[in-house]
């Protein structure tokens, strides 16, 4: 929020705006532009660390792909099957590279209608690297 410009501000109370508007039409619409690049990145680093997570001992998504790909050779289980652990698993990393896709996508999309029609140094860029 310290980032937006102070004189966004003073203009906004100088046209009139009560405090209120002020903050929900200048300043959390261009507080956005700065914050959310970061919380982009949290976003992915926390998809791409949840895999990491299995390997500390804290159960997730992974652990139950390997208790259901697991052998079931006890002498109780009906249906006895070989190892598939290796099948969950590459299920497991479709899912994670089509969440990440989908996200970077999203986000993208996102900082595209958010930056619109502000001259931000994300804008421009995104601009510039998009052919017409």
């Amino acid at each position: 929020m310290q980032a937006v410009p102070k004189a966004q501000l003073e203009t906004a109370a100088a046209y009139g705006m009560s405090p209120r508007k002020t903050f929900w039409r200048i300043l959390v619409p261009q507080m956005w532009v700065y914050a959310l690049p970061g919380l982009s990145n949290l976003w992915q680093v926390l998809i791409k660390a949840t895999p990491l997570l299995f390997l500390l001992g804290i159960e997730d998504v992974v652990y139950w792909a390997r208790e259901l790909g697991g052998t079931k050779t006890s002498r109780f289980s009906d249906y006895p099957h070989g190892d598939w652990r290796m099948w969950y698993f590459l299920a497991l990393l479709i899912f994670y590279l089509a969440m990440t896709s989908v996200s970077e996508k999203l986000l993208k999309r996102l900082m595209a209608r958010l930056t619109h029609g502000q001259a931000t140094a994300g804008g421009e860029a995104q601009r510039r690297a998009t052919p017409a």
